[in-house]
């Protein structure tokens, strides 16, 4: 009976060994619901799988005192408004081609909501080593940034192509698709994109603004390059003339007495009748 006893209290602190064992690799405890885990240890690095509530989530790293960390993360819907302005390309130069001196700048103002994937978060700890919510709150604010910049790209290319396109009326499942959202942002998950505000330029004015000034920069080329060509000619000419005097000179050098023949009026005729070349 002794030995039974002793069996059985081997077995049970066995059982409390083994319990506390798995207990201290259970990571999914130390997260809370709306919250995302990245589990990073000094003998396996950064874990590829998230920590979250409910997904059941063990690592041995744990068991070694000091060898491992889970940095927690809050995947809250981050809400933001971003406005874009600017003028399109060239603009200040194409308005001088409309009488009306119009306005080519544009302004769009959105309503975003966006939130990091689990994935997302430890790609971003991989990549630049985010340790709080603070740091995850300005990534996302940035990506919202970017989308930002990449719809009112989009837009201003809709507005240029159909003239009919209203800014206002493209709700956030057509930004999405026109930014790729999926492709470009994928570590990230936009809940809502619109436009909140807008103002875009007349596009087929620019255009014809656009062309308006090609043409007249091409007058302007073809114009210089006939009076480059006419000033080259000048020069030629110039540089002939120049030649014959100096062979001319070279002649009365040798000929002294021909001097009374090449004065006054007679010079030009004189150079003609010569027919001196280079």
């Amino acid at each position: 009976m002794k030995q039974a006893g002793k069996v059985l209290a081997v077995i049970i602190v066995l059982f409390i060994i083994a319990g506390a064992v798995f207990y201290i690799g259970w990571t999914q405890f130390s997260v809370k619901p709306g919250y995302c885990g990245v589990f990073i240890s000094k003998t396996g690095g950064i874990d590829t799988d998230p920590v979250l509530p409910g997904v059941f989530s063990w690592k041995w790293e744990r068991l070694l005192p000091t060898n491992s960390e889970i940095r927690i993360f809050e995947l809250k819907p981050y809400a933001v408004s971003k406005t874009i302005s600017g003028s399109l390309p060239s603009a200040d130069i194409y308005q001088t081609q409309i009488k009306e001196n119009p306005d080519f700048s544009y302004s769009l103002t959105y309503s975003i909501t966006i939130t990091m994937t689990p994935q997302g978060i430890i790609n971003l700890v991989r990549t630049a080593n985010i340790k709080d919510n603070s740091a995850l709150s300005a990534y996302l604010s940035s990506a919202a940034d970017r989308a930002a910049q990449a719809a009112t790209s989009w837009i201003l290319s809709q507005a240029s192509s159909e003239s009919a396109f209203i800014p206002g009326a493209a709700d956030s499942k057509a930004i999405l698709t026109g930014i790729a959202a999926d492709k470009n942002f994928s570590d990230v998950e936009f809940s809502s994109f619109t436009v909140t505000s807008s103002k875009i330029p007349d596009m087929k004015m620019y255009e014809l603004a656009k062309k308006s000034y090609t043409l007249y920069r091409q007058e302007i080329d073809s114009a210089l390059a006939e009076q480059a060509k006419t000033e080259a000619e000048n020069i030629a000419s110039e540089d002939r003339l120049m030649s014959r005097l100096e062979k001319l000179g070279e002649l009365l050098e040798k000929y002294p007495s021909l001097s009374p023949f090449l004065k006054g009026e007679n010079m030009q005729e004189t150079l003609k009748s010569l027919e001196i070349n280079n």
